[in-house]
């Protein structure tokens, strides 16, 4: 969580930076993201099916057409985003299908047990193969969708801190920040 919101304040703060340097900040992005998404589909489709790297390049190109969005609608969005779209997915899957076990940990399990002795084994052929299937049945269930609005919703989050100005002047904010700090503490834990 941390990092994702962390990616969308250093998105914010390159962005604000490049325009006070006067020079076109957009298209720099755009070009490093564009790398950081052919990495990104070339490392979870030929070496690891876990990278996060292509999620974070997808939803970046959605996160520099909210640069100058206000702050009050990066929030408003990205905290639904972030903390209900698991909680919708599953009332709305228990609700068309009452007892019966969600599709994707249905389709997560086997895979994972098809892909174990492949995972295991000397084949790389075959490795790359059940990457390419593991990439599909993530990204082709809802389940996909849901973690790409996640990260998207964290980045938003992450945008909305970099407005606020909290981080970049952390010693004005200090008393507050120390005010909420054991209450915030106890509902953490």
């Amino acid at each position: 969580a941390l990092f994702s919101m962390l990616f969308g304040f250093g998105v914010a703060l390159f962005l604000d930076r490049a325009e006070k340097a006067g020079s076109n900040g957009t298209a720099l992005y755009l070009r490093r993201v564009s790398f950081l998404l052919v990495l990104g589909i070339a490392h979870g489709l030929l070496l690891w099916m876990g990278d996060i790297l292509n999620s974070y390049a997808l939803m970046a190109f959605l996160l520099v057409l909210t640069r100058r969005r206000p702050g009050w609608l990066l929030l408003s969005v990205g905290l639904p985003l972030t903390l209900l779209g698991m909680v919708a997915l599953n009332i709305a899957y228990a609700h068309f299908y009452p007892g019966q076990p969600t599709s994707w940990n249905v389709l997560g399990e086997a895979g994972a047990i098809r892909r174990f002795p492949v995972f295991m084994g000397h084949d790389y052929p075959a490795y790359v193969v059940e990457l390419w299937r593991s990439w599909f049945e993530l990204y082709g269930t809802p389940l996909g969708l849901v973690f790409l609005g996640w990260i998207f919703g964290r980045f938003l989050i992450g945008q909305w801190l970099f407005r606020r100005g909290w981080v970049q002047n952390s010693a004005a904010y200090a008393p507050q920040f120390r005010k909420w700090a054991t209450f915030l503490l106890v509902v953490g834990l």
